[in-house]
């Protein structure tokens, strides 16, 4: 393993220079990062977990026997592979363009109101994923700069000119090539479609904005596909960090690292812990249990319309003669009655929806706001689970409850001490959780959905339903985006003020 940090800390600091932008963050504006976790869809998941258990069938024969350099060429291709089905399949097959940390993307684009107040820069390690994003950005009316490795020099400079000075130009797409030695301060949001390895190469991505010279707090969203590689790799990048921490700076107090000895040995025990589980080779391949009807549905839909559904709503246990779909935007008359078609030849005879009804969002949250209301009542599962999934919802508003509390709790000592600035983040941690608290117990939020509740949803449901008004609207988008001018004592009320209406 690695030990005697100290030792070498001791050893390399009259050699080694460092200012980091932490020693001198009283000069820099604020800065927010938030981890976004996006599922991955069926496609997704059915080639991730190919690649995952050629891995693990590679890791398998390397606990045996050293690799030859041929096995050792493909292990680090499928890996790469595996980390470009983390963005998109699109990436390795060009006819699939599933890819849903777009539709998190576009969410991250109109909350951040990037189309009016916010210049964004969009970082990819792999083109192919920021052509998605292109289309995207065409589709919202985003006009953007393009700087990939393809585009010649002279070029680059009038697209990187183009989104500093052009009030019109609110994105950046750019690979690793755009990753260092640009001064981007146009910008204060920086989104990571994907993680790299290295935390150091991270961190050039994000001080494009972040330096000297900004003068808008600087938001940075990084998009990790839920239970993968990429997930378990902010584990190991923090790793990375508190090493070179002890290493270089002397900032903590760790002297010895527990590692394998052998570098071989120690990158596949490594990679080991990446993967989600230790496949081992099988004679005969486990054939996958068959999809349900839910998950066949979702699939067709996908195809025929062009775009996954958000919800599929199945009642009585996914028995009942209609599913109704909510989608992201309109479809056309067509599409939808080819989906029903072809949906009722491939049911059958087998239990499952006959029917297929398509329901755009905008459609859906009118229905919603009307079952709330008591209007309408809406089902989608049977009475156990139903009242199982109430009792979910109650137990885990009232568990964010306390954790807002605590936060707020927190942030009123320091501020009560003077510590104004040091009691900003959690204050916004308190507020943030407080509306997720109330957003769950109102019935119009997913529990175990850990993101940001979106401004549309503050001024619909929850102002509707007395929870927030016009100022405290204000102070919400004021810690979101302008944390340090915020008034702590008020966002600690707010918490309070949540917690006592639920």
């Amino acid at each position: 393993g690695y030990r005697n940090l100290e030792e070498l800390q001791r050893r390399i600091r009259p050699l080694v220079l460092r200012r980091r932008k932490d020693q001198i963050e009283s000069q820099l504006p604020a800065r927010v990062d938030n981890n976004y976790f996006v599922p991955l869809s069926a496609p997704q998941r059915e080639m991730y977990e190919e690649y995952e258990a050629r891995v693990a069938k590679l890791l398998a024969v390397a606990k045996r026997r050293p690799l030859t350099r041929d096995e050792q060429d493909k292990l680090q291709k499928w890996l790469a592979c595996m980390r470009m089905i983390c963005d998109t399949v699109y990436i390795l097959s060009p006819r699939n363009r599933d890819c849903p940390k777009l539709h998190e993307l576009e969410a991250v684009l109109r909350d951040l109101d990037v189309a009016g107040a916010r210049k964004a820069i969009v970082f990819s390690e792999w083109q192919r994923m920021l052509e998605l994003v292109r289309e995207l950005a065409v589709r919202m009316g985003l006009d953007f700069a393009w700087h990939t490795g393809e585009v010649p020099q002279q070029k680059r400079r009038e697209e990187i000119r183009r989104f500093k000075t052009d009030p019109a130009c609110r994105l950046l797409l750019s690979t690793d090539s755009g990753g260092v030695g640009l001064n981007l301060q146009a910008a204060s949001v920086v989104i990571n479609m994907d993680l790299p390895w290295n935390p150091a190469r991270l961190e050039q991505r994000i001080a494009r904005a972040w330096r000297k010279h900004q003068t808008q707090n600087v938001h940075v969203i990084n998009l990790v596909s839920e239970n993968t590689i990429e997930h378990r790799m902010l584990a190991t990048l923090a790793a990375k960090k508190g090493l070179a921490d002890a290493v270089l700076d002397g900032r903590t107090d760790v002297r010895e690292v527990r590692m394998p000895t052998a570098a071989r040995q120690g990158f596949l025990d490594r990679l080991a812990g990446l993967l989600a589980s230790h496949l081992q080779p099988a004679a005969e391949p486990a054939k996958p249990p068959p999809a349900s009807p839910r998950e066949r549905l979702r699939a067709m839909a996908a195809e025929i319309l062009g775009a996954e559904p958000v919800e599929i709503r199945l009642a009585e246990g996914g028995n009942a003669d209609t599913a109704v779909l909510i989608v992201a935007g309109a479809t056309s008359a067509e599409a939808t009655a080819r989906l029903a078609a072809e949906w009722r030849r491939a049911v059958g005879a087998e239990p499952g929806p006959r029917k297929v009804e398509v329901v755009d969002a905008a459609t859906w949250e009118v229905i919603q706001r009307l079952a709330l209301g008591g209007v309408l009542q809406l089902r989608d599962g049977t009475a156990e689970d139903i009242a199982g999934a109430d009792e979910h919802r109650r137990e885990r508003s009232a568990a964010l409850r306390e954790q807002a509390l605590r936060k707020a709790k927190m942030a009123g000592v320091l501020a009560a001490a003077d510590l104004a600035e040091e009691a900003t983040a959690p204050a916004a941690d308190a507020v943030e959780l407080a509306l997720r608290a109330a957003a769950v117990a109102e019935g119009c939020w997913d529990p175990d959905d850990s993101r940001p509740i979106p401004a549309d949803l503050l001024r619909g449901e929850l102002a509707r339903g007395g929870l927030l008004d016009a100022v405290e609207l204000a102070l919400v988008d004021r810690l979101r985006h302008e944390p340090g001018g915020a008034d702590i004592v008020a966002a600690c009320a707010l918490v309070n003020s949540l917690s006592a209406e639920l």
